[in-house]
């Protein structure tokens, strides 16, 4: 798994579970993130539909076992198109600040 992808396991339970809409789908959306950042030449697009496609499968297992539409499907892939992309917004800042804390400071002059 990418380092980048490592990243986005350790911080997407916390961020996904303190926004409201994404509380209740967290697992869901952090399953649909990591598979579909291992597709290898997808865009980013892509990824992210491949995830949102997860996410609707979990949402109608969950209803399927229920019985009853307990998660309406409409409402829980707009929430994790939305938790999708600021997992991933934070993941590159966090990202971001890891290479620049590790890489060599610049000769002074």
């Amino acid at each position: 798994m990418p380092s980048w992808l490592k990243r986005v396991a350790q911080i997407a339970p916390t961020i996904l579970s303190v926004i409201p809409a994404t509380a209740g789908i967290a697992g869901l959306v952090q399953a649909g993130i990591l598979a579909a950042g291992q597709l290898e030449g997808a865009t980013g697009d892509q990824k992210k539909q491949h995830a949102l496609e997860i996410v609707a499968a979990g949402v109608e297992a969950v209803n399927v076992k229920a019985g009853k539409v307990v998660i309406d499907p409409a409402s829980a892939v707009a929430a994790a198109a939305t938790g999708i992309e600021t997992v991933i917004s934070t993941a590159k800042i966090v990202e971001a600040a890891h290479d620049a804390l590790h890489s060599p400071a610049p000769p002074t002059p």
